[in-house]
C-alpha cells in the first residue's frame, strides 16, 4: 500500500471531481496527436505510480469501481467523458 497516496480519498472520490479532472487532463493534451497524447498518459500514469510506490492495478481496481455500476455498465459522467475523448482528441 502507498505511503504517498490518501486510499480513502481513492476509494470514495465523488465521480463529478474525478469526471472533471478527466475533462481537464484532456483539455490540456488536444494540440498534442493522438500517438503522443496516448504515450504522454501513459508515461504520466507510470511515474505516478513510481513516485506514489503504488502498483498499476491498484489504481485500474479503483477507476474500475467509479467508471462502472454494480451491472458492470459504464456510468453516465464516463460515458461523457468518453465522447469528449473521441470528439476533442479526434480519436
Amino acid at each position: 500500500m502507498s505511503k504517498t497516496l490518501d486510499f480513502d480519498t481513492v476509494a470514495n472520490a465523488a465521480l463529478p471531481e474525478v469526471t472533471s479532472a478527466c475533462m481537464a487532463v484532456i483539455d490540456r493534451l488536444q494540440s498534442y496527436n493522438p500517438g503522443i497524447q496516448a504515450l504522454a498518459l501513459a508515461s504520466v500514469f507510470k511515474l505516478l505510480c513510481e513516485a506514489a510506490k503504488v502498483e498499476p492495478q491498484e489504481i485500474f481496481t479503483y477507476a474500475g469501481n467509479i467508471m462502472d455500476t454494480r451491472e458492470g455498465e459504464r456510468r453516465g459522467n464516463f460515458r461523457a467523458v468518453k465522447r469528449y475523448i473521441q470528439e476533442e482528441l479526434k480519436l
